[in-house]
């Protein structure tokens, strides 16, 4: 159990740092789509003989999941920190309850404003969340859950070919008069699978809707909080794990 002038002490770093790996995480999603994406292409020729091309991959560099779970856990240290010392400091509480299952309990009530604050600034996140491209039938990786992939049309590699034809025969008088065409040729075949680590828009509808669920909890809370000390309390997991349905 620590004092709260060490609560204090680290405080303002921590709150730094959650508010730093908001926004790049919110610049990631938004900007940043590519890091979704993966891209893995290979060449067929046509004959044996054909020419062969090296193939064109870009590996995925990550997915949604992965990306929140590095901020979510950036964001639980600032929370609890939070959390503790405003339980230190002997505040109003009350517990967050969302239809009839406690997530935290005796939430002091100035953490219960703040918390509802950073809940409001995570909605930038969530709202940012890039979801699959309509269309293509996506379907779940069996290697990870949280990878898609769909194979596009094989897309033919043409060579233009020059052919000299006759188009006047020659004569007893005259030459023949060639005239040359050309025609583009079927050389190979370019197979093309997209990896993808966005969500499906029903999942990102979903855990937006349970955001507010929380955040309208959070405000109950805040308005019927009364006194108690806990000290040494976590409540940022339970949390994240209810964003994420996992509660």
């Amino acid at each position: 159990m620590g004092q709260i002038h060490e609560l204090l002490a680290v405080e303002p770093e921590l709150k730094a740092t959650a508010a730093k790996i908001q926004q790049e995480t919110a610049h990631t999603f938004m900007q940043k789509k590519d890091h979704f994406i993966g891209i893995f292409r290979t060449y067929e020729p046509v004959s044996d003989g054909g020419e062969r091309l090296e193939n064109e991959n870009k590996e995925l560099i990550t997915t949604v999941r992965e990306k929140l779970e590095h901020t979510h856990k950036i964001m639980e240290r600032y929370w609890d920190l939070s959390y503790q010392k405003e339980l230190a400091n002997r505040e109003a509480k009350a517990d967050i309850v969302i239809n009839g299952v406690e997530l935290a309990k005796d939430v002091p009530a100035t953490m219960l404003l703040q918390l509802e604050k950073q809940l409001r600034e995570l909605k930038t996140i969530y709202f940012a969340i890039p979801t699959l491209t309509p269309g293509p039938a996506w379907k779940r990786t069996e290697e990870n859950p949280d990878v898609w992939n769909h194979e596009k049309p094989r897309k033919a590699r043409t060579q233009k070919r020059t052919e000299p034809r006759i188009v006047v025969p020659a004569t007893d008088k005259h030459p023949a008069q060639i005239r040359e065409y050309t025609e583009d040729l079927v050389v190979g075949h370019w197979n093309e699978k997209i990896l993808s680590g966005e969500w499906t828009p029903s999942e990102k509808s979903s855990i937006c809707e349970r955001l507010d669920t929380l955040i309208s909890a959070v405000k109950t809370a805040r308005a019927r909080a009364n006194q108690q000390e806990v000290p040494n309390s976590y409540i940022s997991k339970n949390l994240f794990d209810f964003i994420l349905g996992n509660k």
